[in-house]
């Protein structure tokens, strides 16, 4: 059995001690006999060595040697400031060399020669013994090593969230910790201290076992630290042990960690050299070993039962008047297939030290273990009070979207505010849970987040995603993705791999692959233990095939940057991969770019939107996401996208340019049906401006103004608008060199749409644009003569030919339209085919044109004319 000693009596607690000096006192002898035979062998050595006998080398020699000797005997020795009150009860072994030193030195001094080997002094003069020296080298070394230990343990990293305590809220200095238990009461978010209150008066009285029960992350250990918080302060003799068995590779050594994780924390306050063979001993315990005759006198442990050996922990406690409160903890970390029946036994023995109090804190849905045997009393860790995780999200979530400074993507914020936060925040937290139903998204969150662990791994992730994507997706989406992630993992892999899919409204899948796609995603969604939160949450996210048909009107419609929008940016891929791909523009970059353009500055917003035509990074997607411009303000913004493109490509600037499509079409959305007298004014401001420049520009006003306005194609306003155009371009190009500057071979069709709405030869006599281009043809044949073509080429109806492979094809044939050519150049029609007649380009249309200019030109030199007007 195992010694019970009761803590108060004085004969029982003054027994050890008169043991432990009694025993000192025997190694001292044994100490003193060994070291002057060692002494008296260094001092023999030396004399050997070549060195005067009346200097003190010798002497320094010694001192320099027994140090660097005695630096490394000491490294065992540690001389800790929580050992120091109980030298005088419970000294160190290691106290009997000093004490023997001491003895010789003294014993050297005054004994008579024969009773004890004489050692030479310093000096004749001097009766100095040479013990002192070594005894001064020795101490010299221990306190060395005390400094350099102590310097080490002291010089660790500062902690910046102490520094940062007043800047930061109470909440994100609570995610920040990580895994770490919180160590103070004042940092309790979840009203655990009255939990922690109860433990710490079970250890005040005594009680040999408590169980703290609780889910793996529910706080059990920051009850703990709470607990000993008071206990170190009232109970200075209590000396807390924390073993872990987490570490433990196999059942049978889980004993042994415990009594190493005593043996250690004893040794902060004594000298545990008596009590390392403890955990050996315990071995033969643990693996129910017998122990017979033979066995006695061939092991090296003498005790014929091992667990008498726990009696020295008994004898130290009492010794020293110390209490050990013994936690066991993360049982349930253990593999499922580990027997604890060794642990059960150990822990049900140790019940009979007086001086031990042991808390097993344990999961008890995850550990095999008879707990209510094994303890007296039985607490619980109270379950997460939904008031303290709604504080402690809304805290969080008002930091998240103050902090950064971010343009908000909402005009109005209440109608996408999918959790309800901003409700809570204006009614208060008790306010809004009164009048909540249960069914309200922040209910669904508290019970996936049902454990301060998994709510402060969620937070924390969330934190840390934000801080790169802030103002880049939406907080909401982020949260609610977070929370499947870690509280869902099955339906939160079962959205990542069918996004693409789940994303497409019910007339872009075939209806047995929609059937089998919701199959699939109720059977993954039945599987989880909280089937009715997560499914709620989802339908936050407004994903066409994952929201339950019943489900009400989702806010995720309101939400510009929702995970549910099957377009450029991916809001979805940029929260799994937790970045923004270097080639995608920034939504706040957009949103920056469009209130500068709210104030007339358009120039940034225009450079990016021309930029993003060539590079696809999704700004022109963005802003048309975004913003919701005026008439003016898409004027301006067209105005300054010429000029960029001017500048860029000069003369061959693309008329069908896709920012200018884009802003004509968004044009279109803001003018009134009555808008042609804005685009007109508009295009006669360009055509001023910008018109003469690029002729291939001053085409693309003109498909710019249908866009905006496609009822006045073929109206006397198109007509006006062309005319006017022709005019401001015909007063600024005054000469035939002027054509091939502003007239570009890369849309040979320019021509033909500035002169589109002639009708009669009357209006093309009076442009006197038309003979400049002519005259241009002559000396730049290649540049100007497509140009030439395609204003008159008409094209017939495709005709079948089969091809090489024996396929159909459509083959398109190409002449002139001598009506089109009679209208535009009248009187000048042979002047035209002759330059038509004149191509060398490799042009398909062209080079059909040019066989029809020849045979014209043929028919009128030879023949009648031809009645028909095209060929």
């Amino acid at each position: 059995m195992l010694s019970r000693v009761s803590p108060s009596g004085s004969t029982s607690s003054d027994r050890p001690i008169l043991s432990r000096y009694g025993t000192l006192g025997c190694v001292l002898i044994v100490a003193t006999v060994i070291l002057q035979l060692f002494l008296y062998l260094i001092w023999t050595l030396i004399d050997r060595l070549p060195l005067q006998d009346q200097s003190p080398q010798r002497e320094i020699w010694m001192v320099i040697v027994a140090y660097l000797f005695c630096t490394l005997l000491v490294e065992p020795i540690r001389l800790r400031k929580y050992r120091l009150k109980d030298l005088i009860r419970y000294p160190p072994v290691w106290t009997a060399v000093v004490f023997g030193l001491m003895t010789i030195c003294v014993l050297d001094q005054w004994l008579p020669g024969f009773l004890l080997i004489k050692l030479p002094s310093l000096g004749v003069n001097n009766k100095i013994s040479p013990t002192w020296l070594i005894l001064l080298a020795a101490t010299t070394a221990v306190l060395n090593r005390s400094v350099r230990l102590t310097w080490r343990s002291d010089k660790g990293l500062p902690d910046q969230t102490v520094d940062n305590r007043n800047k930061i809220s109470e909440s994100k200095r609570w995610i920040a910790s990580g895994e770490q238990p919180i160590t103070v009461q004042g940092e309790d978010l979840f009203s655990r201290a009255g939990v922690a209150e109860t433990i710490e008066e079970h250890i005040r009285s005594n009680e040999r076992t408590t169980a703290l029960l609780g889910p793996m992350g529910s706080g059990k250990s920051s009850i703990l630290n709470m607990a000993f918080e008071n206990v170190a302060k009232t109970c200075p003799n209590m000396i807390i042990v924390r073993s872990d068995l987490w570490k433990a590779s196999s059942p049978e050594y889980i004993p042994q960690i415990i009594i190493n994780d005593i043996v250690k924390m004893l040794d902060e306050v004594c000298d545990t050299v008596g009590l390392r063979g403890i955990p050996l001993a315990y071995k033969r315990l643990a693996a129910a070993e017998p122990s017979g005759i033979l066995d006695r006198f061939l092991n090296f442990e003498k005790n014929p039962d091992s667990l008498h050996q726990i009696d020295g922990i008994c004898s130290v406690l009492e010794a020293l008047d110390r209490r050990i409160v013994l936690v066991i903890e993360d049982s349930e970390r253990l593999p499922i297939a580990f027997d604890l029946a060794h642990t059960s036994r150990f822990l049900w023995a140790i019940r009979g030290i007086a001086r031990c109090t042991t808390i097993i804190a344990i999961d008890p849905q995850r550990t095999k273990m008879d707990f209510a045997k094994l303890c007296d009393t039985i607490e619980r860790v109270p379950a997460m009070p939904i008031e303290q995780t709604v504080t402690i999200l809304n805290s969080l979530y008002d930091h998240w979207t103050s902090h950064y400074g971010d343009r908000d993507t909402h005009p109005n914020r209440e109608r996408s505010d999918k959790l309800e936060l901003g409700m809570i925040k204006r009614q208060g937290v008790q306010a809004y849970l009164l009048g909540a139903v249960h069914s309200v998204p922040i209910r669904m969150l508290a019970t996936l987040l049902n454990t301060p662990r998994i709510m402060k791994k969620v937070l924390h992730r969330v934190d840390l995603l934000w801080n790169q994507l802030h103002g880049e997706v939406d907080l909401d989406d982020l949260v609610i993705l977070t929370v499947l992630r870690s509280s869902a993992p099955d339906v939160f892999q079962f959205i990542v791999t069918n996004i693409e899919t789940s994303r497409k409204t019910s007339d872009g899948l075939e209806d047995g692959l929609l059937e089998q796609f919701q199959k699939q995603w109720e059977k993954t969604l039945r599987q989880d233990p909280n089937a009715d939160a997560v499914r709620r949450l989802v339908d936050l996210l407004g994903i066409p095939q994952l929201t339950a048909p019943k489900a009400p009107n989702p806010k995720s419609d309101a939400s510009l940057q929702g995970v549910h929008l099957d377009e450029q940016p991916d809001y979805f891929a940029r929260i799994i991969a937790g970045q923004i791909p270097s080639r995608e523009a920034r939504d706040q970059d957009v949103l920056r770019d469009i209130e500068s353009s709210h104030s007339g500055h358009s120039y940034n917003l225009a450079k990016r939107l021309v930029q993003s035509a060539t590079s696809d990074d999704g700004y022109i997607s963005s802003w048309k996401r975004f913003s919701k411009p005026t008439a003016e303000e898409l004027f301006g913004i067209t105005d300054a996208v010429i000029d960029i493109l001017l500048l860029r490509d000069g003369s061959s600037v693309n008329p069908d340019d896709p920012v200018l499509v884009t802003l004509a079409y968004r044009l279109h959305e803001c003018l009134d049906d009555d808008g042609g007298v804005e685009i007109e004014n508009w295009i006669e401001s360009q055509a001023s401006r910008n018109g003469f420049k690029s002729l291939s520009l001053s085409s693309g006003l003109l498909t710019f103004s249908i866009r905006v306005c496609p009822r006045n194609e073929g109206t006397d306003v198109m007509r006006r608008i062309s005319r006017n155009l022709l005019d401001q371009i015909s007063q600024k190009i005054v000469s035939s060199q002027d054509i091939p500057n502003v007239l570009s071979g890369n849309y040979p069709w320019t021509l033909r749409l500035l002169l589109s709405d002639i009708s009669t030869k009357e209006e093309a006599h009076n442009i006197r644009l038309i003979p400049l281009i002519l005259k241009a043809a002559e000396t730049h044949g290649n540049q100007i003569i497509p140009q030439l073509a395609y204003s008159v080429v008409y094209d017939s109806a495709p005709r079948p030919v089969e091809s090489d492979s024996g396929d159909l094809v459509g083959v398109v044939d190409s002449g002139i339209s001598f009506d089109r050519l009679n209208t535009v150049f009248g009187g000048r029609e042979s002047d035209v085919l002759q330059l038509l007649s004149k191509y060398s380009g490799s042009d398909n249309r062209c080079i059909q044109v040019k066989k029809a200019a020849i045979k014209r030109l043929g028919d009128l030199e030879h023949g009648p004319e031809v009645s028909h007007s095209e060929m």
